[in-house]
């Protein structure tokens, strides 16, 4: 079409100039003539384009850039549910070393790809088939973006040549993406698909980190020749059908290949293709579907869109904002003026050098708090890591440092926080939204920056001169020591269960709190605690202890259910050294159970502890006690022990808290030896938790 219309401006000038010269006779002959030439020009102009922007009638296939992208950007591990859609990524993501781990579900691919990004500086990475695929997804997304956790989606979608026209799972993903990600595209051509890999990692990573989405639609990652085929535009058959006389010279094979040698090397079920066109195409329709192919293949596989160099695919560099020297010069002025500092640290500040972070905070010999991701950064056993009551130490403390924690609703919108007037604030954040979040009505800090809290604790720690807040930390210390005796005491007492028979009568089960503090000794030093669930989970945050930086992985701000089956399997593959130690309640359970599959399959050594009281005990709590009614708050203490062992895993039940200990280290043995299990306690109730709220 473009040819025509310069042929067309080009005959209307000439023809004007002739005739002023030669006549109409002459005009008529070179029309013709140009006419005549077209189609031969339009072929000279086809090889030049194609000579530039590279060779089409090739093997490669879109599949093979993205897993290169992927590859050069440190990615080890890619989580799948297959589907037609992305079939070529997987196949040529593995081919190049990485490895591909299908689950059961969309969002335990996401989640899973969560815990990689949490505990590597590398990107997590799912890759979803389209329609129902994506939409599987929504969920698991939306916790990454409050997580802000750095995680890929790519996306199958429905083919180019066909959007909007009735095709299977064909729906607009993009709207449906945009407000969980930071970044959705949509890849129009082979070209495209390395440069907005590489934009949408750059943005994933950066600033605030947050999940990203790309939709790469299936005729850009399957071959030329399996595009043409299904166009009706090549006839594929088995190399076994191929009648070699007969149909040799209209095999189709990559340019500069040999036809026989091409022909030996494909297996007997393997598809070859013909020169043969559906004859129910007609002449023009033919056409506009090659051009269209030529449009989505032309300059796919050159160097230029490669970005290569010496055939290695480097990653674009990431952003996060500084802090300035004259903020730090200011908060260490401040610190020399105070008694009672306190830091609450969260999980925004373990993107990157934690090691450096904890040496920092020791340091600076201010009492800490840590919320969320920070869990265990500074080891099991810290003087300076104060554990219980934050309450009290927020309404006594004379400067806070908020130091990527958010004023939600866990520190009560900012109504946790002490009166201005006797107390300065400084608030740390990446994202500008989360560092004022509620500070037009409630609270407001002496010094807000956006800038990476990490940096900021460590660059100050160079600042401040030693010193040691000791009668506050000492008060602090006795704090915790109280609530570990209360702890102790109450996990001492008889703790019943609902109705486990036909009559009204409660037996005598686990004591949560005994059979947690029990879990505490067993734990490895080296093991990483994934939490999953609501009353039996709270219970748990007071009790166990991260052994170290990144070893303990919750939801975040979120509150979802059914993050626990991804995380351990993320958390297994960046560390198959550690102890994978899964706390479920059983309501959470039930999301992920399903996952004890994929755990055998990849001989993923999961210990999986059931908190299983037969109730959704968080709500039940405050629903009980407002309405007095517990209805959809019961459930039965169903044998999840039995449904692991059914799976490939193995099952251990617990009913009596005195063989929690021996039920536990079995538990641990079955897992050095790759076997995934399932520990199913059924714990009574406490008053441990009683006042909690459940929104």
């Amino acid at each position: 079409s473009r040819l025509s219309q310069v042929s067309e401006k080009w005959l209307q000038k000439s023809s004007a100039i002739i005739e002023n010269k030669f006549g109409n006779c002459s005009i008529f002959v070179i029309a013709s003539t140009a006419v005549a030439a077209a189609p031969l020009l339009s072929w000279w102009l086809w090889r030049q384009r194609i000579r530039k922007d590279g060779n089409m009638e090739t093997e490669r296939f879109g599949g093979e850039l993205v897993a290169q992208v992927l590859k050069a950007h440190g990615v080890k591990f890619i989580f799948t549910l297959v589907g037609g859609h992305v079939s070529p990524i997987l196949v040529a993501s593995r081919s190049m070393g990485v490895r591909v781990i299908d689950v059961r579900h969309e969002a335990t691919a996401v989640f899973a790809a969560d815990a990689v990004s949490r505990l590597s500086e590398t990107i997590g990475v799912s890759i979803v088939t389209a329609g129902p695929g994506i939409t599987n997804t929504v969920t698991a997304l939306k916790n990454c973006q409050m997580a802000q956790s750095s995680v890929l989606v790519i996306g199958g979608a429905a083919a180019t040549m066909l959007r909007g026209r009735g095709a299977l799972q064909d729906i607009d993903q993009l709207e449906l993406m945009r407000p969980l990600c930071k970044f959705v595209a949509r890849c129009n051509r082979v070209k495209d698909i390395v440069p907005t890999l590489y934009q949408a990692i750059k943005v994933s990573q950066s600033d605030v980190p947050g999940p990203v989405f790309v939709e790469i639609p299936i005729d850009l990652l399957y071959p030329i020749a399996e595009i043409k085929a299904n166009c009706g535009l090549l006839t594929r058959i088995k190399k076994k059908n191929f009648d070699q006389p007969t149909d040799l010279h209209l095999l189709w094979v990559p340019q500069g290949h040999n036809k026989l040698v091409y022909l030996d090397s494909r297996g007997e079920d393997q598809p070859v293709f013909l020169k043969k066109k559906d004859p129910r195409l007609p002449f023009w329709l033919r056409m506009a579907l090659r051009w269209r192919i030529y449009r989505l293949f032309v300059g796919g596989f050159s160097s230029n869109v490669l970005h290569t160099h010496n055939n290695h695919i480097s990653p674009l560099k990431q952003f996060s904002p500084r802090p300035k020297p004259q903020h730090l010069e200011r908060v260490a002025h401040w610190l020399q003026r105070v008694n009672k500092p306190l830091i609450l640290v969260g999980s925004q500040c373990t993107l990157h050098d934690t090691d450096h972070l904890a040496a920092a905070l020791k340091k600076l010999g201010i009492p800490v708090f840590l919320a969320g991701g920070a869990r265990g950064l500074l080891g099991r056993h810290c003087e300076y890591h104060a554990r219980h009551n934050r309450r009290h130490a927020l309404k006594n403390a004379d400067l806070i440092i908020l130091a990527g924690v958010v004023c939600d609703f866990r520190l009560n919108y900012g109504r946790a926080l002490p009166p201005k007037k006797r107390c300065r604030i400084i608030a740390l954040n990446r994202s500008s939204i989360d560092l004022k979040l509620n500070t037009d009505t409630i609270w407001k800090a002496d010094l807000a920056l956006t800038c990476d809290p990490c940096d900021f604790l460590v660059a100050l720690a160079e600042l401040v001169p030693g010193r040691i807040w000791e009668d506050w930390k000492l008060e602090l210390q006795q704090i915790d020591k109280e609530q570990d005796l209360l702890i102790k005491e109450k996990a001492k007492l008889q703790a019943l269960g609902h109705n486990l028979g036909t009559n009204d009568e409660k037996t005598i089960l686990v004591n949560p709190l005994d059979l947690l503090l029990q879990t505490e000794d067993v734990i490895a030093p080296q093991a990483i605690i994934i939490v999953d669930g609501g009353d039996f989970v709270a219970t748990a945050a007071n009790i166990l202890r991260p052994r170290g930086p990144l070893s303990w992985l919750d939801p975040g701000p979120f509150g979802t259910l059914g993050v626990g089956a991804g995380f351990a399997l993320g958390a297994a593959l960046c560390r198959p050294e550690a102890e994978i130690w899964l706390i479920w309640g059983d309501g959470s359970a039930g999301y992920g159970l399903i996952e004890f599959d994929t755990f055998a399959r990849f001989s993923i050594p999961v210990i999986a502890l059931v908190g299983n009281d037969a109730a959704w005990s968080q709500i039940a709590r405050e629903q009980i006690a407002i309405f007095n009614d517990d209805v959809a708050c019961r459930l039965a203490y169903t044998r999840y022990d039995e449904a692991a062992r059914a799976l490939g895993g193995d099952g251990i039940e617990i009913r009596d808290g005195q063989q929690a200990t021996k039920s536990l280290k079995m538990a641990k043995a079955l897992a050095e030896c790759g076997i995934p299990v399932l520990v199913n306690a059924h714990i009574g109730s406490t008053d441990f938790r009683d006042g909690s709220i459940s929104v």
